[in-house]
């Protein structure tokens, strides 16, 4: 932005291939969520956990799933 870099705090674009779309959230009530498309090759998956107490385990989570559901 304006010639800077700026750095999100969601890793899972950042570490997994074929991600289309991302959005994280938190709230007290839910902790950490994140909703995610993949594509790789011609299969599509939409990804979604909530309830985790860090992001990281959310992100662990949510590669995980991806990973189980692509035969990774």
């Amino acid at each position: 932005f304006r010639g800077r870099t700026i750095y999100g705090h969601n890793r899972v674009i950042k570490n997994y291939d074929g991600v289309k779309y991302s959005k994280t959230g938190f709230t007290s009530a839910s902790g950490f969520n994140i909703v995610v498309a993949v594509s790789k090759g011609n299969k599509s998956l939409l990804g979604v956990v909530t309830g985790c107490s860090s992001y990281a385990i959310r992100d662990k989570k949510i590669m995980n799933l991806l990973d189980k559901h692509f035969g990774i």
